[in-house]
This record gives C-alpha cells, sequence and structure tokens, in this order.
C-alpha cells in the first residue's frame, strides 16, 4: 500500500522509559527537533488533523515519546523537543537520554524527519542527532521549517547551503524546505514516509 493520505493516522501510546516498549518490528519514521520549530504542526498538517499532536507557544511540551499509529506496524512517531531551557536538569537528562537510547536501541526505527528552523544554525544537539544516525546508516530528511520567512531566492540559497554541510557529516541525508503556510514541501515529507513505510 502507497501512503498519500495520513488522515486516517491516530493516537496509540505514550512511553517515558525504553521499558515500555515490547514490540520492535514495526516500521517506525521519527520526528525530531529543537523544541518550538514547528514538529507538532508538521504532523497536524501531515495528518490534516489539528488536534493530533499537541501545539503549544510554549517549548518543551512534548516530554514523552507519543507514537501514532499510519497503519497495521506502521507508526509515525513524536519525540521530545530539545533545548527546552525551562526545564530543570534533571528533566533535561532524562529527556535528552530517552531521545538517544530511543534512536540507538530501536530497531523498528527506519528513518528519521529532523526539523531545523531554517531562521538559525544547526546547533550542538542537531549535530549530536545526525552523528547518531550517521552510525546506525539510518536515512534522514532535513526540513527547514519557517521558510515562508524569506524570499524564495535567500530560502533556496539556505537549503543548498546546510544540504552540502550536512553531506560531508551523513550520506543519506535529505534536505528541503517547508512551509504549512505557503504548503511548501509537505509532498517531500509524504514522499520520504512513503518510500520508508512500504520498503
Amino acid at each position: 500500500m502507497i501512503f498519500n493520505s495520513y488522515t486516517s493516522t491516530i493516537f496509540s501510546t505514550s512511553i517515558t522509559c525504553m521499558n515500555q516498549l515490547k514490540c520492535d518490528n514495526n516500521i517506525e519514521i521519527a520526528f525530531i527537533g529543537y523544541s518550538n520549530v514547528g514538529k507538532s504542526s508538521m504532523i497536524n498538517f501531515l495528518t490534516n488533523q489539528h488536534k493530533l499532536a499537541r501545539v503549544s507557544k510554549t517549548p518543551g511540551s512534548t516530554r514523552t515519546i507519543n507514537f501514532f499509529k499510519i497503519a497495521k506496524k506502521k507508526y509515525l512517531v513524536d519525540l521530545p523537543g530539545y533545548g527546552y531551557s525551562n526545564f530543570s536538569q534533571n528533566l533535561k537528562n532524562t529527556l535528552k537520554k530517552l531521545i538517544i537510547k530511543y534512536l540507538i536501541y530501536r530497531k523498528s526505527l527506519k528513518a528519521v524527519v529532523l526539523l531545523v528552523d531554517i531562521r538559525r544554525s544547526f546547533r550542538k544537539e542537531d549535530y549530536t542527532i545526525i552523528n547518531i544516525l550517521n552510525k546506525k546508516n539510518l536515512p534522514i530528511l532535513i526540513t527547514l521549517t519557517k521558510s515562508d520567512k524569506f524570499s524564495k531566492s535567500i530560502r533556496e540559497r539556505k537549503m543548498f547551503k546546510i544540504k552540502k554541510e550536512c553531506l560531508l557529516i551523513h550520506k543519506k541525508v535529505s534536505v528541503i524546505l517547508f512551509s504549512s503556510t505557503l504548503h511548501l514541501g509537505i509532498f517531500d515529507v509524504k514522499n520520504f514516509l512513503s518510500t520508508y513505510y512500504n520498503t
């Protein structure tokens, strides 16, 4: 089955530790990025469901790993955002360990969508994620969110620069522009998901 529509996606479960995950023979594609980068908005836009993933103006609202069922044994995974400055150090460390453990040890993980705010450069945590996925040889789709904040020529220059930089770190990486306001990049995201949900 080729997935062109994700409107039937439903929430499945949330976890706070890896021990809560029993089955490891699904196909999972994870969404990850800094807090307030637009991760929940992208998931809701992709599925055409305004309240599927929680959207908040407060960074760090996602404090669990959330699983959304696309079809039988196929899941979209919403990972906690990183860079949540208002959290305690203990909570920051707990969430960081949870994210890293999922990325390293989860066999069901087949690909990752990494969201990066086009207005900012890559930061430490972004490089950490890319390096982990490079070691696992997992493909990444880097989506440059907030792309509507720049003119077409500027955002395309930024995309080219970032893609060139990323390919030095990880060979299985694609970079696209994304804006729900302009409906920019949504078909690229769907094509990426379909590629790995149908492998």
